[in-house]
């Protein structure tokens, strides 16, 4: 017989110095999205920083791509071993 648990989740490391959350994830509950006016859950946590803050990477890699877009705002994408990419 399988039997199936569920591990306890830490607290997430914020990816910047100084960071602030900005919108938090939540797969439970709705909030209004501004960008895409309407409800909707948010399955990401979105952090509010300063040009030249520090910003953690999941794994070593290269800054591949920075960026902004309307739906998500600033971003960025780094290049890690394998062609992974966070």
């Amino acid at each position: 017989m399988s039997r199936s648990h569920s591990a306890p989740t830490a607290p997430p490391t914020a990816p910047m110095s100084a960071a602030k959350v900005v919108r938090a994830y939540s797969m439970d509950a709705l909030a209004y999205d501004v960008t895409m006016e309407d409800w909707r859950t948010h399955a990401a946590t979105d952090y509010g920083g300063k040009m030249g803050d520090d910003v953690l990477s999941a794994a070593d890699g290269t800054v591949l791509e920075v960026g902004e877009n309307a739906l998500y705002g600033t971003y960025l994408v780094v290049e890690h071993s394998g062609g992974m990419q966070s």
